[in-house]
Parts: C-alpha cells; sequence; structure tokens
C-alpha cells in the first residue's frame, strides 16, 4: 500500500484514538496499536508499533502526560494530519525509500529536508520531493519574509509535514492566525538560549489561544549549555510548552553537541518536567542510523541561503 492510501487508513484511526482518550483514556489507544502491529507488514514499520506498545505499558511515563496534555491543547485536526505526515509519511515511507535508494546508488540520502522561505526555488523542491516519496521539512522563516511563501507551500502540498522555525517576533495576533488554518505545520519558536523574553512569552499565548503544535528551539553556544537543565529553566519552559529542543548554532563545536545529548539522554530517564526534551544533532542522528548508514540531514534546498541550526 502507498502513502497516500495508508494515509487515509492512518487519519481515521488517529482520529478515532483522539476520540477515545477522550472518552476513557489509554485503553483503546493500546488496542490501536496492537492491532496496527499486527496488520503492518513492513519491518520498519512493524517495529515502529512494537516500541509504541511498550511505550504505552509504561502508565507512569512521561508519554502519557504528554499525550493527555496534546489532546486537550492542540486542535485535533491539526495534531492528527501533522502528526500522520511527519511520522508515517516524512519517518516510515521517507525512510523507507531512503533505505532502497541508498541501496542502490550508495550515496547519501535523507527523509528530512530543510529550507529557507526566502528561496524562490523552495517551492519546486518540495513538489521534486514529494515525488521521490520525501514528505518531512524544516523550514525557517526570517523575519522579512512574506508570510505567503511558507502558507502557499502548507496549502499546495497537503500530504507534507513542515515544520516552522521563526523568531519569537514574528509571531503576532494576525501571524499566527493565518499560520493556524494549515493543518500540516508546527512552529518552533526560536530562542537565543535557555531564557524567555516578553515577546517569547506572547507568541507562546497566541499559539496557544490559536490551539496550534509547537515547541521551542533553544539555540545553544558553548558557554550556555550548562543552562540547559537547570531545573529552574525546565520548570518555566514545562509551563509554556510540551517539547523543548536544543540545537547548536551554525559553526559550534561537535563536543558541545556530544555532551548535551549525554545530558539529555540522561535527564529523560528522571522524569522530573511535563517537558519532552530532543537534541536536533543526536535525535535527528540517531532516526538517521535507524534508516541505514548513508541517511543524513539534506541541506541541498537551501542553495546558501540562511538556517538557524547546524546541519
Amino acid at each position: 500500500m502507498d502513502y497516500k492510501s495508508s494515509r487515509g487508513f492512518a487519519m481515521t484511526l488517529a482520529h478515532r484514538a483522539v476520540a477515545d482518550i477522550r472518552r476513557d483514556g489509554f485503553r483503546q489507544l493500546r488496542n490501536y496499536v496492537d492491532m496496527c502491529q499486527m496488520l503492518v507488514q513492513q519491518p520498519k514499520i512493524k517495529r515502529f508499533f512494537t516500541d509504541a506498545q511498550k511505550t504505552l505499558e509504561q502508565t507512569d511515563t512521561l508519554y502519557y502526560s504528554l499525550i493527555c496534555r496534546l489532546v486537550d491543547q492542540v486542535e485535533e485536526e491539526i495534531l492528527c494530519t501533522w502528526g500522520i505526515n511527519f511520522v508515517l509519511g516524512g519517518m516510515l515511507f521517507g525512510g523507507t525509500r531512503a533505505k532502497a535508494q541508498a541501496a542502490d546508488t550508495g550515496q547519501p540520502v535523507s527523509w528530512l529536508r530543510v529550507g529557507n522561505c526566502a528561496d524562490p526555488e523552495l517551492p519546486q523542491a518540495v513538489t521534486r520531493a514529494e515525488e521521490e516519496e520525501r514528505f518531512a521539512w524544516v523550514l525557517y522563516l526570517e523575519p522579512d519574509t512574506p508570510l505567503d511563501r511558507i502558507l502557499d507551500l502548507a496549502f499546495e502540498h497537503p500530504y507534507s509535514a513542515f515544520v516552522l522555525l521563526t523568531d519569537p517576533e514574528r509571531l503576532d495576533y494576525q501571524t499566527v492566525a493565518a499560520l493556524s488554518r494549515c493543518r500540516n505545520l508546527a512552529v518552533g519558536i526560536l530562542l537565543p538560549g535557555p531564557a524567555f523574553s516578553d515577546m517569547a512569552r506572547q507568541a507562546v499565548q497566541q499559539l496557544q489561544e490559536n490551539r496550534m503544535l509547537y515547541g521551542l528551539v533553544v539555540l545553544m553556544e558553548d558557554g550556555t549549555f550548562d543552562k540547559a537543565l537547570d531545573p529552574d529553566w525546565l520548570n518555566l519552559a514545562s509551563e509554556n510548552t510540551l517539547f523543548c529542543l536544543y540545537a547548536r548554532r551554525p559553526g559550534q563545536g561537535e563536543q558541545l553537541s556530544q555532551t548535551l545529548r549525554q545530558n539529555l539522554v540522561r535527564s529523560r530517564g528522571e522524569q522530573r518536567h511535563r517537558l519532552l526534551v530532543l537534541d536536533w544533532d543526536g535525535d535527528v542522528a540517531a532516526i538517521n542510523r535507524t534508516i541505514c548508514s548513508q541517511a543524513v540531514v539534506d541541506g541541498t534546498a537551501l542553495h546558501g541561503a540562511a538556517f538557524p541550526l547546524q546541519i
């Protein structure tokens, strides 16, 4: 079954799962995961549902709290559409196609691509990616780039999933209201370090009022990574979002990434905060290794344009 056919079935299950979580918690959700694990044939997708089964068996984990908050706080159509597009289309189908391509060509491949909304060639790049069954994108919206650039992409490519990185100053009332119409888009609020500005608080308020899927993307430097797991900062972050992604700025050394990764992985087992803490370098690299040894993040669509994260 191809992605678009599988997507329709998955969307139906996703909406039913949301309704069931609202009604009786996670009992029916576990049944759906069990059913999917039995029905799927591809080994990679079967492993995904097997891992999901193990996670759902641990009722005291952070993930139960996250799921409840997601269902409560995020518009259902956004939650289901973006989630299915990114996980099923991007990671599972895109990853499977990338692995097959790498086996044929021996060249680097990617399930995840990055771009800049200001790039005039980006629409063509997204179209080509879909033709190659690549559906996951992380895009940067600069302060002076017209909003229509990302709105047009999201509406014209409903089977793809977009993560939009932008500064909090850009997320005013009109902008967030427009973005909320894009069911296949999540927002990453760029922060220059582990701290909140007044503009970041206002951006969070607008995103919450529009029931959007969003998270914090914290740009780290050598002198700030010690603050990444400061309890006061993590408590503050957890009051404002469900997700916090740490990332190196372009040009930062590899040692920072390794140290941050070690600290973040250790912190996930502690579950002291209602916050899923991720890191761009380590977690994407882990997904790439699962797909194949040639998997990379594809930045060719940037054409020399700016991108705020190390790639």
